[in-house]
């Protein structure tokens, strides 16, 4: 199988899709958006995207969008609920701040931000959970070991967590992001003073403070018996903690389970190297296009 294309890409939008409420049917859409999305973010390998290229893709893509989800918002509104119950729209279309009801281009912009924040960050993450366990096969033993000797769920899950929370300081899905300073600072120690103007824009390297010595002992090392919980940025910080880090650390978690589970050998397909995967293409996410890998199923299947 190849881990991306077959298992890490699909899930999250599918996800996104049942919460939303949205007919299976509607899955092919909904990647093409979050395909083209993302490629509005793109640069090359090594330069940012320019203020160009990116808005004309992002201005058609949210046209669609943003004609679909009205469509979506309307029948509701008719329908007061969907068919199968009460969905993630419904309860925005209810939802009241200070006696006030959302207005439509503010579901219309959830529904679009959702979209693209919760699945290439949730598709990086899946595929570099295993990636790294892969290339630290004790590592991944440790968790076959605690699975396979009668071990309390407790403990399995504990490492299991652990694990993934590893993956999102050690190879965090989301590299960088934009920001502006909101008043002048001076950054850095005495002697390499940097001047921040209020106003500035700025790259905040996550995937650089995340491999910070003086956090992270041995950052450098991919350990997932590390607490990593409490001080990784992956998610971000304060106002702008990532409002869907619960559902992708429990995407990731059910995912990582089920192919421990029922994924006998696992392997990379090729003998491996590094360079023969295709990482995906600008600078602000951590993940590769591709993993190919052999296993055999587990027979019978556990449950």
């Amino acid at each position: 199988m190849d881990l991306i294309n077959d298992l890490a890409y699909p899930l999250p939008v599918t996800v996104i899709a049942e919460l939303l409420g949205i007919p299976a049917q509607d899955q092919d859409t909904f990647k093409k958006w979050a395909d083209d999305l993302l490629g509005s973010t793109r640069g090359s390998s090594n330069t940012l995207p320019t203020d160009k290229d990116s808005e004309k893709i992002f201005a058609k893509v949210q046209s669609e969008m943003d004609s679909y989800f009205n469509n979506i918002i309307e029948k509701r509104r008719m329908q007061k609920e969907s068919s199968s119950g009460i969905d993630l729209i419904d309860n925005l279309l209810r939802a009241q701040i200070d006696g006030n009801k959302l207005s439509k281009e503010d579901i219309l912009a959830f529904c679009s931000l959702l979209l693209l924040a919760g699945h290439v960050t949730t598709v990086n993450l899946i595929g570099n959970v295993v990636r790294s366990l892969l290339e630290h096969p004790q590592q991944l033993k440790q968790l076959l070991l605690l699975q396979d000797n009668g071990n309390s769920h407790k403990d399995y899950d504990s490492l299991i967590s652990s694990a993934i929370e590893e993956t999102l300081r050690y190879r965090s899905p989301v590299q960088g992001v934009f920001r502006f300073a909101i008043h002048d600072v001076n950054i850095g120690g005495k002697g390499k003073e940097q001047a921040i103007l209020r106003g500035q824009r700025m790259i905040m390297w996550i995937g650089s403070a995340n491999h910070d010595e003086s956090i992270f002992t041995n950052a450098e090392i991919f350990d997932i018996n590390r607490n990593t919980t409490d001080t990784h940025l992956a998610f971000g910080h304060g106002i702008h903690f990532c409002l869907g880090s619960i559902l992708a650390t429990l995407e990731a978690q059910v995912v990582l389970k089920i192919i421990l589970d029922r994924l006998h050998n696992l392997r990379f397909a090729n003998e491996y190297k590094e360079e023969l995967l295709r990482p995906l293409h600008g600078i602000f996410f951590h993940g590769v296009s591709n993993l190919p890998l052999c296993f055999e199923p587990n027979s019978p299947i556990r449950k």
